[in-house]
Order: structure tokens, then C-alpha cells, then sequence
């Protein structure tokens, strides 16, 4: 595979950027791209089916005595509120609400759900000091809105710390065929962006680790890297911010770090 050309300083004219995101959810980070110059092509590899069931009286008991709800994605910022609604509940005005990062921490806003928590990184072990710096956890009851299947870090994190942990699913990340007619498409990027592991899942599935290996590969945060990286599959850049416009920095960072600009002559 050819590596990406040089692009103008700040740009990414010429530059073929995959977007795995579900398609309801990439419109933000194709406009960035796109606005840099990136030619985009969208590849959608999950998609998001929330819960639809009542949460159980075992799980509204859970969140009306916690301490803490920390909520770890966008999605789940959605669902949390989406269902909080639908299952007529209310948070304790006690309760703080620790979101993953920026982005979470601003559709939960946007949704009226005020958020005491954002760590400074979005990984388990940040989460788990940031909260800490509200108070000794050992005791505490916290509520894990989110996936399904949730990585384990955060609860193992709180757990080891003493607090009591109540799992609330609340959607799950589902596996989708890419379309065939984008694939060849998609091939041709040199830049793939993932946003979560379950995507890299996707794009395994779709292209292979080898194809991947020779690619520009961009990543959301931390915990995304470490399962590129797992699978043997590099990471150029990561985003500082979690965020569309933080991806589209980390494309930039890495298209330049990678083919820096010629010296003139």
C-alpha cells in the first residue's frame, strides 16, 4: 500500500480517510475531515440497539442510592438519559455524575443531567482517581451506565477501592456488515479512524490485520490504541480530546508526523 502524500501544512487535501463509526453518529467527524480537504469515505462496522426493556427494581434501587453514576461513552450519555425518562426516574440530588470525557460529559449536559466528573484522560484509571479526589470511595455505591458489555478496568478499579458496583446496561454495540459496494472504496484510504474497540473488531473482520497493519491508523483514546496494539496493529496518533474535532487534529498530527512537509530548496 502507498503511503499518504504530503499534504499543504494543516491539511489533508488528497488524503482517503475511512470513518468506521455507526452511521447516525459520524456526521460531526466527516464535516472536520471534510473541511480539512480529506476525501471520506464511511464505513460503518457496529451499530448502537438500545435497551428496550425496564430497567429491573433491583437496578432503580441501585440508582437511587448511589453515590456515583459514571457514565463512559456517548451512547451511553443518550441511553442514560433516553431511559432515565422512559423508566420515569431522577437522579438524588447527592448523586454525582462522572462522565468518560468532554464529549459524554456534553450530550449528558445538553440532555439537563449535570456532570460533577470528567478525568483527564479517558481511561479506568483516571476515572477511578478522579473520583476519588470527591471523597474516600471505600464504601461508596456506584452505578456503571453503559454497554452491555462493558470492559471490566473501571469495575475492577472501583471494586479494588472498596466501592460497591451495580452494572446497568444500557444498549448494546452490534456487529454490522460493511457494504460491499464501499469496501474497494475504502481499501484505497490510507487513514483508518476508530472511535472504539468493538470497530476495530469490525474492521478486522472486514480488511484483516495485515491490511491494517499497513494503514495510518487514528484512535479515539487509550483504551481503543491498546486493543489496535493488542492485535498487532500500529497506532499513528491518538486525539487528545475525544471529540470530532480532536480526531480530526489526531489525522492531521499523524499525516504530518509521518510525511513531513519537504524542505524547500
Amino acid at each position: 500500500m502507498t503511503s499518504p502524500p504530503d499534504p499543504p501544512e494543516g491539511d489533508l487535501t488528497g488524503i482517503g480517510v475511512v470513518v468506521t463509526r455507526p452511521k447516525d453518529q459520524a456526521d460531526a467527524l466527516v464535516e472536520h475531515l471534510r473541511r480539512h480537504g480529506a476525501t471520506v469515505v464511511c464505513l460503518p462496522l457496529t451499530r448502537i440497539v438500545g435497551r428496550t426493556t425496564p430497567w429491573t427494581p433491583d437496578e432503580s434501587d441501585a440508582l437511587s442510592l448511589a453515590d456515583v453514576v459514571a457514565v463512559t461513552s456517548v451512547n451511553g450519555a443518550r441511553q442514560f438519559a433516553r431511559q432515565l425518562a422512559a423508566n420515569r426516574a431522577t437522579l438524588s440530588s447527592t448523586t454525582r455524575v462522572a462522565a468518560v470525557g468532554d464529549g459524554t460529559a456534553r450530550v449528558l449536559r445538553d440532555l439537563g443531567i449535570h456532570v460533577d466528573v470528567v478525568p483527564a484522560q479517558a481511561t479506568a484509571a483516571t476515572m477511578v482517581d478522579a473520583l476519588a479526589e470527591l471523597g474516600p470511595l471505600a464504601g461508596r455505591r456506584a452505578v456503571l451506565a453503559r454497554a452491555r458489555l462493558g470492559r471490566p478496568e473501571l469495575a475492577d478499579g472501583l471494586t479494588a477501592r472498596g466501592v460497591a458496583i451495580t452494572e446497568l446496561p444500557l444498549y448494546d454495540t452490534v456487529p454490522c456488515e460493511p457494504e460491499q459496494m464501499l469496501l474497494p472504496s475504502a481499501l484505497e484510504c490510507s487513514i483508518w479512524t476508530f472511535l472504539a474497540p468493538s470497530s476495530v473488531d469490525g474492521a478486522v473482520a472486514a480488511v484483516g490485520v495485515r491490511h491494517l497493519a499497513a494503514c495510518v491508523n487514528v484512535s479515539i483514546g487509550p483504551t481503543t490504541s491498546a486493543h489496535l496494539r493488542s492485535l498487532h496493529i500500529p497506532v499513528a496518533s491518538e486525539a487528545s480530546v475525544r471529540s470530532a474535532a480532536g480526531m480530526t487534529e489526531a489525522v492531521v498530527a499523524a499525516v504530518r508526523t509521518l510525511r513531513p512537509p519537504a524542505t524547500p530548496t
